[in-house]
């Protein structure tokens, strides 16, 4: 029987203007981080950009603890990540996202 894999979605804030094009160099960062089974463990995705620094990412299930905390470390180009919210779905990351965003 073949299962699908269960994701998670986290948003991530850069310190600077970030694009999908970087996020060969944001993988291979994070992989001398996490290492090779790590990164094959977490396999993380590119989903889509939010506003200039902010994008979604999507990583496998169980293993969002261990990027989260590897983005706390990751630093390169003057760039420096944190995450912003995880969920299982996009729609409900966007949602909270939205409320935390039109906040005052």
């Amino acid at each position: 029987m073949i299962t699908r894999r269960k994701s998670r979605y986290i948003i991530i804030r850069s310190t600077k203007p970030f694009s999908a094009s970087m996020m060969n160099l944001f993988n291979s960062k994070l992989s001398e981080i996490i290492g090779s089974i790590g990164m094959c463990e977490a396999s993380p995705y590119f989903v889509k950009s939010i506003d200039d620094n902010s994008f979604i990412i999507r990583v496998s299930r169980g293993s969002e603890r261990r990027v989260i905390l590897a983005l706390s470390f990751l630093k390169f180009d003057g760039f420096s990540f944190c995450s912003i919210l995880t969920s299982g779905t996009i729609k409900a990351l966007l949602k909270k996202y939205n409320l935390i965003a039109s906040r005052p």
